[in-house]
């Protein structure tokens, strides 16, 4: 079953066994390692060189001895997914050679556990991620988001910018920017208040609703242009860098008469 498995990914049968018996006993010379596997010794020396190339292994001497040691599943598993998600970047490259014109690829999400896994694949972009939210909301139906997503991200070192309501939740992820590698800005509840979600990553928007357990994954690259343009639209909205100052005059005193820049110098006690 396993053999079967690896061999889905590109390895030959020896290939396979070879791998599977360097995660059986850890870290060996070629020779015990073959046996392992009941395969040749010089065989398996030329085996041991291909999944090295490949990332599949690593090797060390001591004494004189080379040694080879099978490399984490997981860490296998993970580069392998970064190679599907790099062909698919490339596809819409790929049909355009032919002629053929790249359709949107949407996907649909149903279930909390699901929408989950957008949020997962986020984090294996290289790039900034952008989010949309309100947390007060996504909390309500998943509590463990911060531990789930953000000190993952944290962990991952991936910067994200947030757009949140201006609530306690969104205040509070806020003050805490500088520990998660987060630029947030918040927007007037009255004015923007949403309980959906916008997430944007790696050549991707997911529109997601928690109250439903409903997530969409477009990819296309108009969308995902125009999607990142209306986020930077708002982010620069609510910058709030430029303090609002508010004179107050003082006496009927003519504009002709009087220049403004004065009317501030003799009004300082105004200034509020």
């Amino acid at each position: 079953m396993l053999e079967k498995t690896l061999e889905n990914i590109g390895l030959n049968k020896k290939e396979a066994s070879v791998y599977i018996a360097a995660l059986q006993i850890g870290s060996n010379p070629v020779s015990r390692i073959a046996k392992q596997a009941r395969i040749n010794r010089v065989t398996a020396y030329d085996i041991m060189e291909k999944l090295a190339k490949r990332g599949l292994v690593t090797s060390f001497t001591r004494a004189k001895v080379k040694y080879y040691t099978a490399a984490d599943p997981e860490l296998v598993v993970t580069d392998f997914q970064k190679k599907v998600d790099e062909l698919n970047e490339a596809l819409p490259l790929l049909k355009e050679l032919t002629g053929e014109v790249a359709k949107p690829t949407v996907t649909t999400h149903e279930g909390l556990e699901s929408i989950k896994k957008i949020f997962t694949q986020a984090l294996r972009t290289e790039e900034e991620i952008l989010l949309i939210a309100n947390i007060k909301e996504i909390e309500l139906h998943w509590s463990t988001f911060n531990e789930d997503f953000e000190r993952k991200r944290m962990d991952y070192e991936i910067p994200l910018r947030l757009i949140a309501l201006d609530d306690q939740r969104g205040e509070f992820m806020k003050e805490y920017d500088d520990e998660f590698q987060r630029k947030t800005r918040l927007v007037s509840k009255a004015q923007f208040n949403f309980s959906t979600h916008t997430l944007l990553f790696d050549g991707k928007v997911a529109l997601i609703n928690f109250t439903t357990n409903v997530g969409v994954v477009i990819e296309d690259k108009d969308i995902v242009s125009t999607q990142k343009t209306l986020f930077e639209m708002q982010w620069s909205l609510q910058q709030g860098d430029a303090p609002t100052i508010v004179v107050r005059k003082v006496g009927n005193i003519k504009k002709e008469e009087q220049p403004v820049q004065e009317e501030v110098r003799e009004d300082q006690s105004s200034l509020f």
